[in-house]
């Protein structure tokens, strides 16, 4: 999805939401980790996990146009789709 905003997602990315997941509870109101990634348009990453499951639910927050919203949505569709051994 970063990529569709024009955002250079990188490892020190993937270490900032990794370290701070744990700590996330979806059923909180308050557990989720909100991570800005900017770009053409800045877009919002809000992930937490699903205590007690290997579940990660994932929202976006901003302003994207059609195409890029429709990619989105395709990416998170076939990411849902995915379990890690």
């Amino acid at each position: 999805m970063a990529h569709f905003r024009g955002y250079a997602f990188d490892d020190r990315d993937w270490q900032a939401i990794g370290g701070a997941l744990p700590a996330t509870d979806a059923g909180r109101h308050d557990g989720w980790y909100v991570y800005p990634l900017t770009g053409r348009v800045p877009l919002t990453l809000i992930v937490a996990a699903d205590p007690g499951s290997a579940v990660v639910l994932v929202r976006f927050a901003g302003e994207p146009g059609e195409a890029d919203k429709a990619r989105i949505e395709a990416a998170l569709h076939i990411f849902s789709t995915w379990a890690v051994p």
